[in-house]
C-alpha cells in the first residue's frame, strides 16, 4: 500500500476522524482504518459513530492497513505544509510515513486487530436531502430540550419524514428529555418514496453535525434511514449512528396533531421581546435573593388580557404583559426561566403564542401561528 497527498488535506481528515473517536472513547483499542482505492484514500473509524472521511491522492496504491488513532494523531498536531508520502513494509507491519520534503520520517505499526467495516445505506435507499445550514440551525433551536442535567426519561432525538401535499418531504426534528420538548420542520428535497421515523441518542447526534460540517452552506446533506441506523453523507464524509430502541407514542400524537394546539383549552399571546425582557427581570431579582433549582423558577400567572410573570418567594413583584386570551383561564404554575426564554428568542415573530391544554399538561408555546417551530415544557411546580 502506497499513497501521496496533501499535508493539510490529511491532517484536516484525521481531525474529523478524531471527533468521531473520542465520542465513542479513546482508548488504546481505539484504531482507524487507511485504505487506499485508486486514487482516493479513505480514513474510517467504528463505534457508537461510524465514519468514513475520503482524502484525493496523487498517487496510491491499492492497501489497507490498520493503526491505533494515538498513532495517526500526531500528523493532526503537527503544522505541516507540502506533501505527505506513506509506503508499508514488504511484510504490511509496518508504514513509513515521509513529509517536511522528505526530512521528517514517522513509522506507523499496524494492529492486528479485526475491523468491521462502517455501515452503509442500501444504494437505492431513499433519502431526503437538506442544506447544511438549515439542518445546523434546526438542531441548534431543538438541541437545548435534550438535556441529562434534569432528567433521563424519555431523553432522545425524534426524526421524522413525511410525505408533504406540496410533493416535498417534511422532515421534522423533536428533541425531548421528559420534561421538554422542542421542535422544528423544515421541507427537504427527496429522493425516493420515503416515510419513517427514527429515534437517535442527542450527544451521537450532535457530534454527527459537527462532524459533516460543511463547507459551502448551502450544500446538501442527505440523510438516510436503514438497517437501524441513521446516515448523513456530504463530499467526501459519511456518518452513521445506530439509532434507539424506544417508542414515544405521545410524541408520535404531538407530530400527527392530535395534542398540541388546536388542543388548548386556553391561549394567550404576547410580545416577544416584552416576555423575554419580563423573564430575565424576574431571574434577576431572584438570582439577588439566592435562590435556585425549583426556588429559581419564573411563575406565569394567566389573567383576562394580561400575563403576570413573578417567583417563588415574590409576592411583591411581579412583571405585567399586557395580552390577548382566549378560554379559561389556568392556574398559576412555575417553569424553568432559561428553557423560556430560549424558545421565545429562537421564534421567528414579533407575538408568541403560549397554550395551555388542562391544569396537569404541559404548556405550548409558539403555537399560535407557525407549525415549523414548536416548544413545550411541563411545569416544575403548580399553586
Amino acid at each position: 500500500m502506497k499513497f501521496k497527498t496533501d499535508y493539510e488535506t490529511f491532517r484536516g481528515a484525521i481531525a474529523t476522524i478524531g471527533k468521531a473517536v473520542k465520542k465513542n472513547g479513546i482508548n488504546e483499542m481505539a484504531v482507524v482504518k487507511m485504505e487506499v482505492k485508486g486514487n482516493i484514500l479513505e480514513l474510517s473509524t467504528n463505534g457508537n459513530i461510524g465514519c468514513i472521511v475520503q482524502v484525493e491522492l496523487t498517487d496510491g496504491e491499492d492497501g489497507e492497513f490498520v493503526v491505533s488513532f494515538s498513532e495517526l494523531n500526531i500528523f493532526s498536531l503537527r503544522k505541516c505544509t507540502g506533501k505527505i508520502s506513506a509506503s508499508s513494509s514488504d511484510d504490511g507491519n509496518a508504514m513509513t510515513m515521509m513529509y517536511r520534503d522528505g526530512n521528517a520520517k514517522t513509522v506507523l505499526t499496524r494492529v492486528d486487530v479485526v475491523f468491521n467495516d462502517v455501515a452503509k445505506p442500501e444504494k437505492d435507499t431513499p433519502k431526503v436531502a437538506l442544506p447544511f445550514a438549515t439542518l445546523k440551525k434546526m438542531v441548534a433551536e431543538t438541541i437545548f430540550a435534550a438535556s441529562r442535567e434534569e432528567t433521563n426519561a424519555g431523553y432522545g432525538v425524534h426524526l421524522n419524514i413525511r410525505e408533504d401535499e406540496d410533493g416535498l418531504l417534511a422532515l421534522t426534528i423533536t428533541c425531548l428529555d421528559g420534561l421538554r420538548v422542542a421542535q422544528r420542520t423544515a421541507y427537504a428535497v427527496k429522493n425516493g418514496d420515503y416515510t419513517g421515523t427514527v429515534i437517535v441518542p442527542p450527544e451521537q447526534f450532535k457530534t454527527m453535525i459537527d462532524i459533516v460540517d460543511a463547507s459551502d452552506d448551502d450544500a446538501n446533506i442527505d440523510i438516510t434511514i436503514d438497517s437501524g441506523k441513521l446516515y448523513m453523507d456530504y463530499s467526501k464524509k459519511h456518518v452513521c449512528i445506530p439509532v434507539l430502541d424506544k417508542k414515544y407514542p405521545a410524541v408520535q400524537r404531538m407530530i400527527d396533531g392530535e395534542i398540541g394546539k388546536d388542543a388548548c383549552k386556553f391561549s394567550i399571546t404576547i410580545d416577544k421581546r416584552d416576555f423575554i425582557e419580563s423573564i430575565s427581570c424576574v431571574q434577576y431579582v431572584l438570582q439577588e435573593t439566592g435562590a435556585s433549582g425549583v426556588n429559581s423558577s419564573a411563575m406565569l400567572k394567566f389573567k383576562e388580557k394580561e400575563l403576570e410573570i413573578g417567583g417563588i418567594g415574590l409576592s411583591q413583584y411581579g412583571e405585567k404583559i399586557e395580552a390577548e386570551t382566549v378560554g379559561e383561564v389556568p392556574e398559576p404554575a412555575y417553569f424553568n426561566p432559561d428553557f423560556l426564554k430560549e424558545a421565545a428568542s429562537i421564534y421567528p415573530k414579533d407575538k408568541i403564542t403560549i397554550g395551555v391544554i388542562g391544569p396537569k399538561a404541559p404548556i405550548w408555546m409558539c403555537c399560535g401561528d407557525s407549525n415549523e417551530y414548536v416548544y413545550c415544557v411541563l411545569p416544575r411546580k403548580r399553586e
